[in-house]
């Protein structure tokens, strides 16, 4: 594989004079790689430090380093691929200097490790011991299919998924070796037809998966490189409607990319592996740089590559120049390349076409502007909308609640005018304590009034009850407000704290109170809040005191009004006041 036939001979150089239109309407062919670069890139990105030392048994630790690179523009690669001499390895750099792609450049740009021991990719073709080499891979990847069939990619993609994530020894290393070794090699290193699969070279590597990095994988990649340029020229010759590319398609682009960037003595100070450095967005810019200017054809982007012959898109630049079909005669002269625009005048129709799909795209493009505009103003209308009766709810909330609090207080406010004259503006605890204290003290004058009157309208016992009335201190009550005496009482007390009085309980069945000592008061009428204060009559509805058995309820009693009742020592007719417990 990868030498021409005996009876090879370079086509002649078509006239181009003579050229009929037929040639106007030759379509660029489809181009297929099962060369991807993302898979193995997936797997040796994987956080998973096991994968790296796997990696790193094999001789391929350097893949750990390499970046995504996306989709491949296969147009620009196989452009390079026909710039590669298929006996000596020089590709043509377009200026009238070439490069020699050798194990060293290969290591350069991917950083494998060159070693003595080869793969033959020629004794692939005929293995004597293909089905045993082959069993062999089976036991070591532990797959449940025929000795003797194929093992498929993705298969094998799932075992390297499901490795261990503690720890990969024994056994599983080997299989994981194994699998790792069999992605790089059908998706980057070495790459044939249109999807990945294991070459038959590769077998006698794989079945001792601990031997494989005594292999020289760079010298692997130089020979697919030479068979990929041969492969392509031979089928260039019969104008196919498809293309298939092989090879590790990184490394002529990197080699062209770094020598037009930075020159053949510049490209060697450059750190390695070069693969490290470039990117998808790098690559991409490296090659509207330095390609069409060198005679590299790379107009098409990856997403305009043709995938079937129904979609192809003619070349304004190819049928005219007619070079891409013709494989370069040696590598003294400098091939043409595919597609390189010689100062031609690209048909009207192309011209057309282009700008008819501009056009669209603009208009679509605005078309969606303007909808992505309609839409943030109805959202922002709608935002503002639910805001402002979010606000409105919530103001009439807070006025509920307040009118809520209003009513609740306004019959102390009545009564207490201390809290009507309090300040509608935030006040500290001290303030607020204050308050309490003075509304406190308002509520403690109005009930000690009624207990003032109270006392001094009690009539005294049977012994005192004759000085009192001789000394005509009940003439001198009845001209005094009783308010007034209340107030002097309360005023003139000390405002202080309230002492602690031992005091003996009275236990009972509604809980524990302080005693009462009643002392031997006669019951009598109670005074009324009407009389006590001077307003109204005096009444003279007696009712006799009941003691209920039912409950023990002490019971004050009080001398009638200074109507004067005749009563005499140790009447028992009096108004029941209950005190409590």
């Amino acid at each position: 594989m990868g030498q021409r036939p005996r009876n090879y001979s370079p086509a002649a150089q078509p006239d181009l004079a003579s050229s009929s239109s037929m040639a106007a309407a030759k379509k660029m062919p489809v181009l297929n790689t099962a060369y991807n670069a993302g898979m193995i890139q997936m797997i040796a990105a994987e956080w998973n430090p096991n994968i790296k030392s796997v990696f790193a048994g094999v001789g391929m630790e350097q893949f750990c380093k390499l970046k995504a690179l996306g989709n491949n523009n296969r147009i620009f690669c196989m452009s390079l691929l026909a710039r590669i001499d298929p006996e000596t390895v020089k590709m043509d750099m377009g200026d009238g200097n070439f490069v020699v792609i050798d194990s060293r450049e290969v290591a350069k740009c991917i950083g494998l490790n060159p070693s003595r021991k080869k793969i033959d990719i020629r004794a692939g073709a005929c293995l004597p011991d293909r089905e045993e080499l082959l069993g062999k891979l089976h036991a070591i990847l532990e797959t449940d299919v025929p000795k003797t069939c194929k093992i498929p990619i993705v298969r094998v993609k799932k075992i390297v998924q499901n490795a261990s994530k503690i720890a990969i020894v024994g056994a599983e290393r080997e299989k994981m070796m194994a699998a790792c070794t069999i992605i790089a090699a059908s998706t980057f290193l070495l790459p044939r037809g249109a999807h990945p699969k294991i070459s038959n070279e590769l077998l006698p590597v794989l079945a001792e998966p601990n031997k494989i990095s005594e292999y020289d994988l760079c010298d692997y990649v130089v020979e697919g490189l030479r068979e990929a340029a041969a492969k392509l020229r031979d089928d260039l010759l019969h104008e196919p409607s498809q293309l298939s590319l092989q090879g590790c398609l990184l490394v002529p682009q990197i080699i062209f990319c770094d020598y037009h960037e930075h020159g053949m003595e510049g490209r060697e100070q450059l750190p390695l592996p070069r693969m490290a450095s470039y990117s998808n967005l790098l690559m991409k810019l490296q090659i509207r740089k330095h390609a069409a200017k060198n005679g590299v054809d790379a107009v098409f982007e990856v997403s305009d590559v043709p995938r079937s012959p129904a979609i192809n898109v003619p070349s304004g630049s190819a049928p005219p120049a007619y070079s891409w079909t013709t494989p370069s005669p040696g590598v003294c002269a400098s091939p043409p390349g595919f597609a390189v625009a010689h100062g031609t005048e690209i048909p009207a129709q192309i011209l057309a076409a282009l700008k008819e799909a501009v056009a669209h795209q603009f208009k679509k493009r605005e078309e969606f502007l303007k909808m992505v505009d309609d839409a943030k103003e109805k959202v922002l209308a709608e935002i503002r909308c639910k805001a402002e009766a979010k606000r409105q709810r919530d103001l009439e909330d807070t006025l509920e609640d307040f009118m809520a609090r209003v009513k609740r207080q306004a019959p102390m406010a009545a009564a207490f005018p201390n809290v009507t004259l309090s300040s509608h503006v935030p006040r500290s605890k001290t303030d607020i304590m204050q308050d309490l204290a003075a509304t406190s003290r308002e509520a403690a004058r109005s009930l000690m009034a009624v207990v003032v009157c109270n006392e001094e309208t009690r009539s005294p016992p049977a012994g005192e009850a004759g000085i009192s009335l001789a000394s005509g201190s009940q003439n001198h009550n009845v001209h005094v407000s009783p308010m007034e005496r209340a107030k002097e009482i309360v005023v003139s007390e000390p405002m202080g704290v309230d002492e602690v009085q031992d005091k003996p309980m009275i236990e009972d069945r509604k809980g524990k109170g302080p005693a009462v000592n009643l002392g031997g008061r006669i019951c009598t009428r109670q005074m009324t809040m009407q009389e006590a204060l001077g307003v109204g009559s005096t009444r003279d509805q007696v009712v006799p005191v009941v003691h209920q058995a039912c409950d023990q309820v002490m019971y004050e009693a009080t001398v009638p009004d200074g109507g004067g009742l005749g009563v005499a020592n140790g009447a028992g007719i009096a108004t029941l006041t209950p005190i409590g417990n």
